[in-house]
């Protein structure tokens, strides 16, 4: 039996190909791109049946890049 990799990933994907949309990812590979959550994962059950996908929606570049979307520093100055 194969042992499974421990803690954190490090994933090749350049994510601009994907931005505003959701991402069926398994074993680190994109295994299917859709507008929904459910339609990637549905898609990548059927691409790759014996493995579970895990879904991410990829952010819009417009919406990251946006000066209203940021946080401001809400420390009081000393």
């Amino acid at each position: 039996m194969k042992s499974r990799p421990s803690g954190p990933r490090i994933l090749d994907i350049d994510l601009h190909l994907y931005a505003g949309k959701y991402i069926a990812l398994v074993e680190g590979r994109v295994a299917a791109v859709a507008d929904t959550a459910q339609g990637a994962f549905a898609r990548a059950r059927r691409a790759r049946p014996k493995r579970m996908p895990v879904v991410v929606k990829v952010a819009d570049t417009s919406i990251r890049s946006s000066p209203q979307n940021r946080i401001s520093d809400s420390r009081p100055n000393s």
